[in-house]
């Protein structure tokens, strides 16, 4: 789906990694690979300071979030990495764009766009020099006449500009490559961010931009994304009564009441279903992951419709998704979930917040923020007693005073209607509860 609001200009500052390439594709967690003038194929797995040769020659190639690795050859066959080697798919591509192993997409020689459906390749309609798709399933695409399209709802849809290279990581995050070597960012309401430098060949994953130019020199950027333009409040009371309120997607929701029962809901809070057990605070991922704390500070995980116990003991607990967990405990400690244990993180925390991205924030015992850049703690203007985010670009604050604020970029904070003791946020809403323990939400 299009963001029809304004996308901020993300910071880009340059870097050159090493080596030469004419081609370079980002995953995720460091992992890139590229491809030189002799048609070898390298990947990294520490955004380029070292490389490591891979069998083959291929002359495209692209790399999913979940580092899925696609290449097409000189002759225009298509090749998928198994982890050790090549395994040839059906088909043929003068270009590919790989979001994930899910959302894969072609254009051959003849301007056909094809979307490969998990066996075979499905043809859309349109014509196309390059194309571009998102994690989440957003697909761009350049033709011949330099035009750029944006497919919504089944149909494309003309974009504002010109490019002869585009790369899309979602569908807030999109740069293209104009006939001038010139790098732009999507901005919404049809507008492009002009950003430093030249570039031949451009790729965009969630946290990393990067461009190889005609001197076969590579250069990365990390990104941090955009912060979401000041909400349109509208709170509308869901049923029932709780005072923690934790949100997932597509309307499932998850709520604990005064007497820790905890109930779920698929219909953004206008029903609820009793679950088991009993807990004081509860957490939900994007995917829907839900993990609650009881009294006794003990942990546990939603599981095949029951609760399995996770080590560790904990006093707060905030969810991105499932690859993305955070805790503190009454000590103030940090830990973060490593996918089998607790890693601990350094810092003191009274309350946590993690996004879908990873990005994390923390609220301390002074009613101090910050948040984790590049490994290391920053503090953020204001305070609060609660913080929750969706993504680095979506978070939300409550102070000792109730009052509610949205995260505005460049430490300024948008301040909102209404009071609560706890709020929450997911991509798509806000809820938040007050101290008569009714609950609110809205969509953002």
């Amino acid at each position: 789906m299009e963001s029809k609001a304004a996308i901020t200009k993300l910071p880009v500052k340059w870097v050159q990694v090493s080596g030469s390439g004419s081609k370079i594709a980002l995953g995720s967690k460091g992992y890139c690979v590229c491809i030189n003038k002799n048609q070898e194929i390298y990947s990294s797995n520490d955004h380029g300071k070292n490389w490591t040769k891979m069998p083959g020659g291929a002359v495209e190639v692209a790399v999913g979030s979940d580092n899925e690795t696609w290449v097409v050859n000189s002759a225009g066959e298509i090749y998928q990495w198994n982890g050790s080697s090549w395994n040839k798919v059906q088909g043929g591509a003068s270009h590919i764009a790989v979001g994930d192993k899910k959302n894969i997409v072609v254009c051959n020689s003849a301007g056909e766009i094809y979307q490969w459906n998990g066996s075979g390749w499905t043809k859309l309609d349109g014509s196309a020099t390059r194309v571009a798709i998102g994690s989440d399933g957003a697909l761009w695409c350049v033709n011949k006449n330099e035009e750029i399209w944006h497919r919504i709802n089944g149909k494309w849809e003309k974009i504002s500009g010109s490019a002869v290279e585009i790369s899309v990581a979602n569908s807030k995050t999109v740069f293209i490559v104009n006939k001038n070597r010139e790098i732009y960012q999507w901005g919404g309401e049809n507008s492009w961010h002009k950003h430093d430098g030249s570039a031949d060949a451009i790729d965009a994953c969630e946290t990393h931009v990067a461009v190889s130019n005609t001197l076969d020199q590579m250069y990365m950027s990390p990104l941090s994304p955009p912060v979401r333009a000041k909400a349109n409040i509208s709170w509308a009371q869901t049923t029932g009564s709780a005072d923690r309120l934790a949100l997932g997607s597509k309307g499932y929701c998850v709520c604990i009441n005064k007497n820790q029962e905890i109930y779920s809901s698929n219909d953004h809070g206008k029903s609820w279903s009793k679950m088991a057990g009993a807990a004081v605070e509860v957490a939900v991922g994007c995917d829907n992951d839900t993990w609650v704390l009881n009294k006794s500070g003990e942990i546990f995980r939603w599981s095949s419709g029951s609760w399995s116990q996770v080590q560790g003991a904990a006093s707060h607990i905030a969810v991105g998704n499932k690859n993305n967990v955070v805790l503190c405990n009454s000590a103030g400690e940090i830990y973060q979930w490593n996918g089998s244990g607790w890693t601990k993180v350094d810092g003191s925390a009274t309350r946590v917040a993690i996004g879908a991205d990873g990005a994390l924030w923390c609220v301390n015992k002074n009613e101090e923020i910050y948040r984790r850049v590049n490994g290391k703690w920053e503090k953020v203007s204001g305070s609060a007693v609660h913080v929750a985010m969706g993504d680095a670009g979506n978070v939300w604050i409550v102070n000792k005073n109730n009052e509610i604020f949205q995260w505005g970029g460049e430490n300024t904070w948008h301040k909102h209607s209404g009071a609560a003791n706890h709020i929450d946020v997911a991509d798509s809403h806000v809820a938040c509860v007050n101290t008569a323990d009714q609950m609110w939400i809205s969509a953002i």
